[in-house]
């Protein structure tokens, strides 16, 4: 179905006027339609689950290569359309803009799905000559009135919610819903941690110090939580830098690979714990052979400097998530080695022990891996 649109786009060169620009815009948004009701029944089939993806977002990354919003934007209104036969079909016969679609999609929470779909006939249709603006607001104040008169508890309506997520360039963004409760203590928090600034701090805005405090206030909770005393470290940052360079003004790393520039580097190394990894390439002389299963604290370190996430094709999950793989099985020999490890999550390495999956590591930590339908797929470790 698909093949001879895309030798069409191919062919195609870019609108010339507003009205060409109008038509190509209203074909991306019924195509966008299009788009999700696959998702939806792939979804629901768990397709994704055949090439090892933990689920339809994974595998939206993974495969499609979307940004992690972005594929669970879709897969969120993939699932909500599937209840919402009427909002579908405006979408899919170009009734509706994609705009609006979300507008209605973002203030019908789970919980009160079959509420709207009870009557989406009768507002759908009040919604249509709107801007995707006024279409929220519309929304927002159904949603209103659907959780005042809703037999759900409100605490099962209105909790919060948070997404912390890693941006191109490196910095991380913040998002959060909070309830009123939440977001007061959050509020007396920061204000109290923010401290009084009568002058006035003539390089920073308010913003920013707020996004200081902020990371001031997770730190001290750091130092002083008594969750996870021990471990293989403690559960502050780990940074590598090239021994050769200590004295230079080179930029250091964190472990899953973000650079931490030559100021940052220095400021946190003035007060830390230094631990020394050598290593020859990608390889390492800390070799623990088959004497051990566990992974001690050095080897964990060095596998961790070495792969930085889950190793899984399309996986990047963090260390933190992670647990050391032997390729060949200590059961059958392999040795507790950096040659014989990577890194998995808890679902990539179940399913790595499962029949038909076959994983292999060449020499450079380059890591195949063969599905039980014979596709092959590979991961290399960051450089």
């Amino acid at each position: 179905m698909f093949g001879p649109i895309l030798d069409q786009i191919g062919a195609l060169t870019a609108p010339e006027t507003s009205s060409d620009l109008l038509d190509a815009l209203q074909c991306v948004d019924r195509l966008r339609a299009l788009i999700a009701d696959a998702v939806g029944r792939l979804d629901r089939a768990q397709q994704w689950a055949l090439d090892g993806a933990t689920s339809m977002t994974a595998w939206l990354r993974a495969e499609a290569g979307l940004a992690r919003p972005e594929a669970g934007s879709v897969v969120r209104t993939a699932r909500t359309l599937a209840a919402l036969p009427v909002t579908a079909q405006a979408w899919h016969d170009g009734t509706m803009s994609s705009a609006q679609v979300q507008a209605i999609v973002a203030n019908v929470p789970e919980v009160l799905v079959e509420l709207f779909a009870a009557h989406e006939s009768d507002i759908v249709p009040t919604l249509i000559g709107l801007s995707p603006d006024r279409v929220a607001r519309a929304m927002q104040h159904w949603r209103a009135c659907a959780e005042a008169t809703s037999s759900t508890p409100p605490d099962d309506i209105s909790m919060g919610a948070a997404h912390l997520s890693q941006t191109f360039d490196g910095t991380w963004r913040l998002d959060a819903t909070l309830t009123p409760e939440g977001g007061e203590v959050i509020d007396k928090a920061l204000q109290l941690a923010l401290g009084d600034n009568i002058d006035g701090d003539p390089i920073r805005t308010y913003s920013q110090r707020l996004g200081d405090t902020l990371v001031d206030v997770c730190r001290w909770f750091l130092d002083h939580q008594h969750i996870h005393p021990g471990g293989r470290h403690r559960p502050h940052l780990n940074l590598s830098h090239d021994l050769d360079g200590m004295t230079d003004d080179q930029p250091g790393r964190y472990e899953d690979g973000t650079v931490a520039d030559a100021a940052t580097f220095a400021r946190i190394a003035c007060d830390a714990a230094i631990h020394r990894l050598l290593t020859r390439g990608r390889s390492t002389i800390i070799d623990y052979g088959t004497a051990t299963r566990t992974i001690p604290a050095p080897l964990w370190q060095a596998l961790v400097a070495r792969d930085r996430s889950c190793r899984w094709p399309g996986c990047d999950r963090r260390p933190a998530w992670c647990e050391g793989h032997h390729i060949t099985h200590w059961t059958n020999g392999g040795p507790t080695c950096l040659t014989n490890l990577v890194l998995l999550c808890t679902r990539h390495h179940h399913l790595g022990h499962q029949p038909g999956w076959t994983l292999t590591l060449e020499p450079g930590a380059t890591l195949h891996v063969q599905q039980p339908n014979g596709r092959l797929r590979q991961s290399r470790p960051p450089p």
